[in-house]
């Protein structure tokens, strides 16, 4: 017997293997973009009662989540800058010798945008502080020119989406935008991407970013990769007058932020269910001959779960989401296919068309050369319009033992027997699971690194109505095509940023 001894991972190992990722992104084994809009600036001036700067002040800025503090001080003019500060909630304070200290908490900061935080200090001890809270002002937007909506975490898990909680929804919120709806079949499309006009403008001028790194097909038709909304913290739509390290866009530019954890560990799950189980039965919904007909099983199952927090004894923190979306749509189909007799090529019923002999009368104009309006004239029907056995083709025989006999409308007259004559049901089903993984390491010198994993493997099945026999389509075109389907999705994304003064900073992604 051998004994091995097993050592868990120390907390550096992530942020060494987080390190390596970027490095491999950064200089050259993928590519790279400098400077994506990822983060915000917070910015202000700081001023005394009378209105004058206040130079050489002291001003933390703090994440609220994960406590990671960015000391600065102001310049002679009484401003401050702190750029490339991942998105959320924060709280400025500000000290100097003389005057009392203030804090303003509540601070909002969104993905590529800059928010003012302007500072009035009074005069007194540096121990007394006051406190102001900016939860409960407006967010005006006086240091950018660009237009659209920035979505918070509480509006992008509040509002109603559609199309399998898709965030592209959101879209339908902001000025200019059509509707949003959902292109293409589910078998070229299973990640139920969206498409929406902006402005009049065609929707493959729209551009969609992850964290600043593209999600967009080669053709632009698709997104590649969408996100479950519950692991989205902040949605970023710009319509106009966007930046243009933004892109190549010409319409809306959309950016998502995936959530982050914190100082404390949190976690949720959930699940939306609809499915006829919980739905009365139409009253047109009938079986055979009016008997009781059991409607094909439909739902919509999406559930998952997600869980953040820290990694111990490091400035780390992780955010780790799941999420499984299961589809099964059911229709119920009256279709016609041949009764037993015709299977033995007896079409004597007098509502059907008369059965020619194809081997009689005028059979050489029906070659090259020949008069096409004589080919075939003079045919001989067949007698009682029964073809003889022996004139059925064997394969056509095989093939027509997989599609069921008919089970409906057997004592009906004139062509009721023979048309919609069988009724059936198809099922058409889809299964999407969802991981997402994301790592945030603050130095302390107040780089940031961020990495994230995301992983998607939809598998999708439509059977033909007469199974393997293939049949109409089936699920009114649910899929697209009749078969299985999968379609694994990758989408890896890596930033650092590194502050080289309050007016330089460096971010590659």
């Amino acid at each position: 017997m051998t004994n091995r001894k097993h050592q868990a991972a120390s907390p550096k190992f992530f942020i060494k293997c987080l390190t390596v990722l970027v490095g491999l992104l950064c200089f050259g084994y993928a590519p790279s973009s400098v400077a994506q809009k990822v983060n915000g600036t917070i910015v202000g001036t700081v001023t005394d009662a009378t209105g004058a700067a206040i130079s050489d002040a002291t001003v933390t800025i703090t994440a609220t989540n994960t406590s990671v503090s960015h000391v600065l001080r102001t310049n002679a003019s009484g401003n401050y800058t702190e750029p490339d500060l991942p998105p959320g909630a924060y709280k400025v304070a500000v000290q100097k010798q003389g005057f009392a200290s203030v804090e303003h908490t509540g601070i909002s900061l969104f993905v590529d945008s800059t928010q003012r935080v302007d500072i009035t200090l009074n005069t007194g001890s540096v121990s007394q502080t006051v406190d102001v809270n900016a939860s409960s002002a407006p967010v005006l937007q006086t240091d950018s020119t660009d237009t659209g909506r920035k979505i918070d975490t509480a509006q992008v898990t509040e509002l109603p989406l559609s199309n399998g909680r898709n965030f592209q929804s959101l879209l339908n919120t902001v000025p200019g935008a059509g509707v949003a709806v959902k292109d293409h079949s589910t078998f070229f499309n299973p990640q139920g991407s969206m498409a929406s006009t902006i402005n009049g403008g065609s929707s493959l001028y729209n551009d969609f970013d992850i964290e600043g790194i593209d999600d967009n097909q080669r053709t632009n038709l698709l997104q590649i990769y969408i996100p479950p909304i519950e692991a989205i913290q902040e949605v970023d739509i710009s319509t106009s007058n966007y930046d243009p390290e933004q892109g190549s866009a010409l319409g809306a530019v959309t950016n998502v932020i995936l959530k982050s954890g914190g100082n404390k560990y949190h976690g949720e799950a959930y699940e939306f269910y609809t499915g006829n189980a919980l739905d009365a039965r139409s009253y047109f919904q009938h079986g055979p001959n009016g008997t009781p007909f059991q409607f094909p099983h439909i739902v919509d199952n999406y559930f998952g779960a997600n869980v953040g927090g820290p990694i111990p004894k490091t400035k780390t923190f992780f955010f780790f989401s799941y999420l499984q979306h299961q589809q099964r749509t059911g229709n119920s189909y009256q279709v016609s296919v041949p009764t037993a007799a015709m299977r033995n090529g007896d079409f004597s019923g007098s509502a059907l068309t008369p059965i020619y002999d194809h081997a009689t009368g005028d059979t050489a104009d029906c070659l090259p050369g020949g008069n096409a309006k004589l080919c075939g004239t003079g045919r001989t029907q067949f007698p009682d319009n029964k073809i003889p056995g022996y004139r059925i083709s064997q394969v056509a025989k095989n093939l027509l033992a997989y599609v069921t006999l008919p089970n409906a409308n057997q004592n009906a007259s004139g062509l009721l027997p023979y048309t919609n004559n069988f009724l059936t049901s198809s099922l058409f089903s889809q299964s999407l699971p969802d991981y997402d993984v994301k790592i945030d390491h603050f130095f302390p010198n107040n780089d940031h690194l961020s990495g994230r994993f995301s992983y998607e493997d939809p598998v999708l099945n439509q059977p033909g109505l007469f199974g393997v026999a293939g049949g109409p389509l089936s699920g009114g075109g649910i899929g697209g095509s009749e078969g299985t389907g999968t379609d694994k999705t990758y989408s890896v994304g890596a930033n650092y940023n590194h502050i080289f003064s309050p007016t330089l900073s460096r971010n590659r992604a």
